[in-house]
This record gives C-alpha cells, sequence and structure tokens, in this order.
C-alpha cells in the first residue's frame, strides 16, 4: 500500500471530487485515477463521499414547518458582561421590580 501525503485541496476541488464519487455511472477504475492525479488515498475519496452524502441528506431531510425554535444558549460576550454586572450593580439596591428588569435585561 502506497503512503498518500495530504496536499491542500481548495473547497471547489473537493466539491468536485464528491460530485465525482456520487455519480453513479462512474467508470470503473475512476477513483484509482483521481487517487493519483489527487495524491489522495481512495479511503480519502471514499470519505469525502460519506461526507457530501451525510451533508446533503441533512440539507434535504424534510423540517419541521413553521417558525424555528428559539435558541435556548446564553451567547455571552464581553459587552453583555458588562452590561450585566452595570445593570446589575445599579438595580440590586433596589426592590425586587429592579431585580426582575435586570434578569430580563440578561437573559431577555
Amino acid at each position: 500500500m502506497r503512503d498518500y501525503r495530504l496536499k491542500e485541496i481548495d473547497l471547489s476541488s473537493r466539491i468536485q471530487l464528491a460530485q465525482k464519487m456520487q455519480d453513479p455511472s462512474r467508470q470503473w477504475g475512476e477513483v484509482t485515477e483521481l487517487s493519483r492525479r489527487y495524491q489522495v488515498s481512495r479511503k480519502f475519496l471514499y470519505q469525502l463521499k460519506w461526507k457530501a452524502t451525510e451533508a446533503l441528506q441533512e440539507a434535504l431531510a424534510p423540517k419541521k414547518p413553521g417558525p424555528k425554535e428559539k435558541r435556548k444558549e446564553l451567547h455571552v460576550d464581553q459587552t453583555v458582561l458588562k452590561r450585566s454586572i452595570l445593570t446589575l450593580a445599579t438595580a440590586i439596591p433596589g426592590s425586587i421590580r429592579g431585580i426582575q428588569v435586570s434578569l430580563k435585561e440578561i437573559f431577555g
């Protein structure tokens, strides 16, 4: 078995390779020819085919109709953190209403 060194293959080449691998009318020996031409292993080409198949199935699978569910994750960056600290620092000495407003500001 020959050791292949995987050189960088750009996205458009990967897409073309995946399309050729997906072709059911592909000629016998074409995978070997592609592996030689691009200096990659046949295993790499079949893995590329499987990844493309999975991606297509995921992209084209029927989805639940209607609006998408809202994310239940909280994205916190430096700005949100500073705003939250400032909001809590000014609202905590206040009433329950102030705390409710602070939590609404922090968590949406």
